[in-house]
């Protein structure tokens, strides 16, 4: 938006720009990028993948022609990694979370059917084959030409368990659900911030790996109401440091509104923390 703001400023003469083809033009030009090196490119499914959600609303602006697979985790396990990995505090972890939660249920709102999947991480675990081929029907590939017998094979790349970020044989031992559990007593206790309706949006209610519900349809979760995005989150916002980073970086992506400003900006003069350039909205 900074970047489409600069360039159609309305003071400068000259044709004016386009929102969408700009966005477009964006798009267009990351993929042209990411696909540099592919020998057989007209045959070849590009895949980009990202650990975040953040500004998933506008991938239909930059990748109009494109398909999108969203793929969700336990927030408690997603907790549990991060802060053995970063040492991130839990609750902020779990805010984030939840964000992210309102982010994918926009996205479901405005987006047909047809257009994404969602799947959980879990599910890739327990049912792996199942949805494996829903994901190459999805992405119109053909299921009968695809490596099952090395599925098993699949090495580890990322884990809270190995942060050395290489590809690795899972051992015999490598279990990604449930790691909340090996969390110290208080930020154990601090998951229990995390209730419903985030857990039964996405089918997280049991404490088990075994108590896994199933992940609710489409038109199951379209008629679920989550809670007020702001009042949930701001809400937890207090004088920690790292509380009032994720509100302001929330703020300055346009996430939260007026009632996180104000929030924020008494918790700034609670500190003493004197900002005149924060904006009044």
């Amino acid at each position: 938006n900074q970047l489409f703001g600069a360039w159609s400023h309305p003071q400068w003469e000259g044709e004016e720009f386009d929102r969408s083809a700009f966005y477009a033009a964006i798009g267009t030009a990351m993929l042209t990028y990411l696909s540099q090196g592919i020998a057989d490119l007209p045959n070849t499914v590009l895949l980009s993948k990202t650990p975040s959600v953040q500004n998933l609303s506008r991938f239909w602006q930059l990748f109009p022609e494109s398909q999108v697979v969203i793929i969700t985790r336990d927030p408690r396990d997603v907790a549990a990694s991060a802060f053995k990995t970063w040492q991130k505090p839990v609750e902020q972890t779990l805010q984030e979370w939840k964000v992210a939660c309102h982010a994918i249920a926009d996205f479901e709102r405005e987006t047909t059917a047809d257009r994404y999947l969602l799947l959980r991480f879990e599910d890739l675990i327990f049912a792996r084959e199942q949805w494996v081929k829903r994901c190459l029907e999805y992405l119109q590939l053909d299921p009968t030409l695809f490596p099952w017998s090395n599925l098993s094979e699949v090495p580890v790349f990322g884990s809270s368990e190995d942060t050395t970020w290489k590809a690795k044989k899972a051992s015999d031992a490598f279990q990604p659900v449930g790691r909340w559990r090996s969390l110290p007593s208080p930020q154990r206790e601090s998951l229990a911030s995390l209730t419903s309706p985030y857990f039964s949006y996405l089918g997280y209610s049991g404490l088990l790996p075994e108590d896994l519900h199933p992940l609710p349809s489409r038109e199951q979760r379209l008629q679920m109401v989550l809670t007020d995005q702001e009042s949930a989150i701001v809400t937890s916002l207090d004088q920690r440091s790292g509380q009032v980073r994720t509100g302001l970086r929330l703020i300055v992506e346009g996430i939260l509104g007026e009632k996180a400003v104000q929030l924020v900006r008494n918790t700034l003069k609670t500190m003493k923390v004197n900002l005149p350039f924060f904006p009044d909205r």
